[in-house]
């Protein structure tokens, strides 16, 4: 649903902003990705394939870990893996 596409991007876009202003730069790098991602997916009213959605929860998962990292005082990681995963999502449109 694009109501649904807006609501991600502009949560991921606050997540980037959010922790690059508070210096957290893996995680605004790797939530900028997933607003950029998001952002340019081709067909917002298209049904995201199960390939497609084990990526995104992967991505989600890292974030959520690294958001709760800084909740227990650890400073994020940088995540590559976001990277890679989001990279395959031209392969898997279907």
């Amino acid at each position: 649903h694009p109501g649904a596409w807006e609501a991600f991007i502009r949560s991921a876009h606050t997540l980037a902003g959010i922790a690059r202003t508070t210096g957290f730069t893996p995680l605004a790098d790797a939530a900028h990705a997933v607003e950029n991602w998001a952002g340019a997916w081709p067909d917002k009213t298209q049904v995201l394939s199960s390939a497609v959605t084990g990526n995104l929860d992967a991505v989600i998962g890292h974030l959520a870990t690294s958001v709760n990292g800084i909740l227990e005082r650890r400073f994020p990681q940088p995540m590559p893996i976001v990277d890679e995963l989001l990279a395959g999502r031209t392969k898997t449109l279907h």
